[in-house]
Parts: C-alpha cells; structure tokens; sequence
C-alpha cells in the first residue's frame, strides 16, 4: 500500500502480504489502522474483526510470529 498524500483514512481488516507492506510520501498521515473490536469473521478467520494481518512471504510478518492477544 503507497499512502502519498492522504490522511484520516480507516485501514483495517486487511491481509498484507509484502516484503514492503506500507510505504509512506511527504504528506501522509492521521491513518487510523484498527478499530474497536467488533464481531464477526476477520480477514485472518478469526473470530472478530478490528485490525489487520501483517505477513512477510519469508513466514516471518508479525502476525505469523507473534501469539495473538485477544481483547
């Protein structure tokens, strides 16, 4: 995802799946990249939905290393 110059935007529930998920320009900023937690099936198969997947496709993306905290 290339954010150049936006802002105030609500980024959740998304897969990424990058060696670069998230690139920034001169400008961006103000995103927001969760959300209150909220039920229902999460882009991942959990059980609620709220923030984002982080991958790597060597296997070692935060959310493939890390145990998941529930709320």
């Amino acid at each position: 995802m290339l954010r150049k110059t936006t802002a105030l935007n609500g980024i959740y529930n998304n897969y990424f799946n990058n060696s670069l998920n998230v690139r920034f320009g001169p400008g961006a900023g103000g995103n927001i990249w969760n959300n209150s937690p909220a039920s229902g099936t999460n882009i991942a198969g959990g059980p609620s939905i709220g923030g984002n997947f982080w991958a790597k496709p060597d296997g070692t993306g935060f959310s493939q290393v890390c145990v998941e905290n529930p709320f």
